[in-house]
């Protein structure tokens, strides 16, 4: 997995919470140092975002965005500043 993230740099759309990240034994914060160079977004209507800010309280419905890709996934996706 390591390696598809690494060369492939996808976009990745999950329900990420930090219980169920404890649960399989990693850190709150473990997507944010496994996805380097990558934009967090929560979905917060269906298809609307915002810039993820809040590494410890996120909740589920988190776009993680490769920053080289941002321009083309702001250009096709909402996405509201704070």
């Amino acid at each position: 997995m390591q390696i598809l993230i690494k060369t492939r740099r996808p976009i990745v759309y999950g329900e990420f919470t930090p219980k169920d990240i404890q649960t399989m034994g990693y850190d709150p914060g473990f997507i944010f140092t496994f996805f380097q160079d990558y934009s967090f977004f929560q979905e917060i209507e269906t298809g609307i975002f915002i810039p993820l800010l809040d590494t410890v309280n996120y909740t589920r419905d988190i776009l993680l965005v490769p920053n080289e890709k941002l321009q083309f996934v702001q250009k096709n996706l909402t996405i509201k500043p704070i």
